[in-house]
């Protein structure tokens, strides 16, 4: 896509993301929202454009303000893998997959982004899961912390 706007961004204005800076010549809409103490870009054309783009091709969107839960330590992999429902033993280091997580009813408790940024270590994006993760640590090796 190429930057068709003369929006800028005024880091004086409100408070950005790192991402702010190189989105704003992008939106074409100029809409922004606020999110969790963040303005980001609302819309870069519209609705129907963006649904379409991130079902037949790609999109970018700025998630910096979802919280973020770290989960390491030696028991990491066994761990996580115990609360996703996708296989976390099958996350390449500095990949990651959408999953949910289900308590033992197969109820979701969350969904999210989970990336395995080191051998011993995940990081959850997406809603809070600190005090989950901490409720079901019993007999684990693990740290779990908000990030």
């Amino acid at each position: 896509m190429e930057a068709k706007s003369d929006h800028t961004y005024d880091p004086t204005a409100f408070t950005g993301t790192a991402l702010n800076r190189g989105a704003a010549p992008y939106s074409q809409s100029g809409l922004w929202m606020a999110w969790a103490g963040y303005h980001l870009v609302d819309h870069y054309v519209n609705e129907v454009h963006e649904a379409a783009a991130i079902r037949t091709g790609a999109a970018i969107e700025d998630k910096s303000p979802l919280m973020k839960t770290v989960v390491k330590g030696p028991d990491a992999i066994p761990f996580v893998d115990r609360m996703m429902v996708r296989d976390a033993t099958k996350i390449d280091v500095l990949h990651c997959n959408y999953t949910f997580y289900c308590d033992d009813f197969g109820h979701v408790v969350n969904e999210g982004i989970t990336f395995r940024t080191a051998e011993d270590e995940f990081i959850h994006c997406g809603g809070p899961m600190t005090d989950w993760f901490k409720a079901h640590a019993d007999g684990f090796d693990v740290e779990i912390l908000t990030a």
